[in-house]
């Protein structure tokens, strides 16, 4: 959300830089013009590592985040990487002002130009906003140019973002709602994969047991060596229809087992089912925790959890209820169907994460005292599940709550 408010609501402050198209840009750029008639389109940019230090991430986060959402905002955004900022023209012993009494692009590009020393730099977004184009076609053109006079280089890439028509705040929100979905389920299959890469070479390293050397019974055969040990996990790893990681561990416990040695009493793990199939992921933070129950007509299935965190994990499910029931019980929470808690639950925990939605914008929900409370959680997913289960306990408290309090008959 910080990232494409950044980009596409604030005019001013942050590293981004924006400017306003002209005619003959919006001409090139923008293939229709928008229904908003005080509204002008615009193209932004910023460099990599600043959109990264801004949002606090990776630059390869920042990039997965860009083009999912210009994937999910065809029509209103276009979206160019690995797009270098700006252009450096080097001039060698020769008189730029001159050059531009020949050179009709230079006398176009050069008044945009920022001068230190015998460098001229100049804004690639600025020029192409003024002159139109495609971004490609102006550092073609200043390359072909150039020659013993000056040289010309890109440098500072990052992204431009072509605004082609105009975005209200309540669609922006829905935009990183996605896009925020996505890479919640990117990073927990990407814990788990690490889970399967450590468990398969934690297991090949080990050598088999002789139980295990034994053919048929009758004749001893030699032991797999550590390859072809780690040749037949990456087989079942790849080969595996429901949790790979379970898979290569050989069991549950065994996967609970060697992973809890290896982080210590730090180590959670949760089971998720879902239908037929399970999600199982880890970590070394004691603040991602699992869901603690709360089954009923709907549910989806048992919630497993490490028994040997319990403790922890029932302290932090009732922290999340108190939490949830002060959020949905308020005034101000909106009627939404609790025969369908899973909606109300996804809901719930957007506020509670921090994330708006057309349902609870964020310019309406940020002074709430329950605005971002476990902004830092880490896990959408995992959130979320805790957020399901104590919706459905607060419902359960209610119903009998209600039933207790009608008269009997005679």
């Amino acid at each position: 959300s910080r990232l494409l408010t950044m980009l596409l609501e604030a005019a001013e402050g942050g590293p981004q830089k924006r400017y306003d198209l002209g005619e003959a840009a919006a001409q090139s750029l923008v293939p229709q013009a928008s229904s908003v008639s005080s509204w002008k389109p615009f193209c932004v940019t910023v460099t990599d590592l600043a959109a990264a230090q801004a949002i606090n991430c990776q630059p390869d986060e920042v990039h997965s985040m860009l083009v999912q959402f210009a994937h999910r905002a065809q029509g209103w955004v276009t979206l160019y990487s690995r797009f270098p900022t700006r252009l450096k023209l080097r001039f060698f012993g020769s008189d730029p002002a001159e050059l531009m009494k020949q050179d009709s692009l230079l006398r176009k590009v050069m008044p945009l130009a920022k001068k230190s020393g015998p460098v001229y730099t100049i804004e690639t977004a600025e020029a192409l906003a003024l002159l139109g184009g495609k971004p490609g076609q102006l550092s073609n053109a200043l390359w072909q140019a150039q020659g013993n006079e000056f040289k010309m280089e890109k440098a500072e890439y990052g992204y431009m973002l072509v605004v082609q028509r105009h975005v209200d705040t309540a669609q922006i929100e829905a935009w990183a709602d996605q896009v925020s979905s996505i890479n919640a389920r990117a990073r927990e299959n990407g814990i788990a994969k690490l889970d399967a890469v450590y468990l398969a070479f934690q297991r090949s390293a080990n050598k088999t047991p002789a139980s295990e050397a034994q053919g048929d019974g009758t004749a001893e055969q030699a032991p797999p060596t550590t390859g072809e040990r780690l040749t037949e996990l990456i087989d079942k790893y790849f080969a595996a229809t429901d949790d790979p990681s379970a898979v290569v561990a050989g069991t549950f416990a065994e996967r609970r087992r060697i992973l809890s040695e290896a982080l210590g009493s730090e180590y959670v793990a949760v089971a998720r089912s879902v239908g037929s199939s399970s999600t199982y992921s880890t970590t070394a933070s004691s603040q991602r925790q699992g869901p603690s129950g709360g089954g009923g007509a709907g549910d989806a299935g048992p919630r497993v959890l490490d028994p040997a965190q319990g403790d922890v994990i029932h302290a932090r499910t009732d922290e999340v209820f108190v939490v949830v029931a002060r959020l949905v019980m308020g005034p101000d929470w909106p009627q939404i169907a609790t025969e369908d808690p899973d909606s109300e639950a996804h809901a719930a925990a957007q506020v509670l994460a921090g994330i708006g939605s057309l349902m609870l914008p964020a310019r309406k929900w940020r002074e709430h005292r329950c605005w971002g409370r476990y902004r830092e959680f880490g896990d959408f997913q995992q959130l979320q599940e805790l957020v399901r289960g104590a919706i459905r306990r607060l419902r359960s408290l209610q119903a009998a709550k209600v039933k207790s309090t009608k008269p009997t008959s005679a």
